[in-house]
């Protein structure tokens, strides 16, 4: 609503519609034990209701705190098999599922670390043989070779050769 007369404008609500989705089982990995649950595409539409008779109606139902939220895997289990007719079969299934998913999450994590110390130890690579090649000759008439842990860079046209072992460098480090 826009009140010309005084320039403020305003909007207000006169109803609410209302949707309850059904419930089913869901695939959520973050559950740590049990079956997780989640809301179903279909859906009942209650009707319509006044704004203010709904947040009446409403008030001792809000969530306070958070934690009133979280259920646990036996209250959802119960719900899932009592209230909404899932076999626990079905159950088994999902927390096998969310199980599984979890297990790959970790090994995600786990090589992450690996990968990122890797490009790390690439990129030291690169910056090594880059150093070594200003301090000496133009970087096309030097060879400056990787293997493993050991980094050696040859001048070429003579003999001298500087010899790097990164485990030496991180080990006094």
């Amino acid at each position: 609503m826009y009140s010309a007369s005084s320039g403020c404008r305003r909007v207000s609500f006169d109803s609410v519609e209302v949707r309850e989705y059904d419930v089913t089982i869901g695939d959520n990995p973050s559950c740590r034990s049990g079956p997780p649950i989640s809301l179903d595409w279909s859906f009942s539409v209650v009707p319509t209701k006044n704004i203010d008779d709904f947040e009446l109606q409403r008030f001792n139902e809000r969530v306070t705190n958070k934690s009133q939220l979280c259920l646990s895997k036996y209250t959802r289990r119960n719900m899932l098999l009592f209230c909404w007719g899932f076999t626990e079969e079905e159950l088994k299934k999902a927390t096998r599922q969310v199980n599984q998913i979890q297990r790959q999450r970790t090994m995600t994590e786990s090589f992450m670390l690996v990968h990122m110390m890797h490009e790390a130890f690439q990129e030291l690579k690169v910056e090594i043989c880059k150093g070594l090649s200003h301090q000496t000759r133009p970087r096309m008439l030097d060879v400056c070779k990787v293997q493993g842990n050991r980094i050696k860079h040859k001048r070429r046209g003579t003999n001298e050769t500087i010899e790097l072992s990164l485990d030496d460098e991180i080990g006094s480090a």
